[in-house]
């Protein structure tokens, strides 16, 4: 949990734009991940 609200503290450091541009990077790594793995056990 201290990690936790450690990594958030860093988080709220960076500027609202970078922020944003950094949750939008972790969503589509997510998603190409999931399509990734889809296409290969569609085989």
């Amino acid at each position: 949990m201290k990690i936790i609200s450690r990594l958030f503290s860093e988080y709220l450091l960076i500027p609202r734009p970078f922020r944003l541009l950094i949750l939008w990077g972790w969503i589509f790594l997510f998603f190409a991940i999931g399509i990734k793995l889809n296409w290969f056990f569609n085989f």
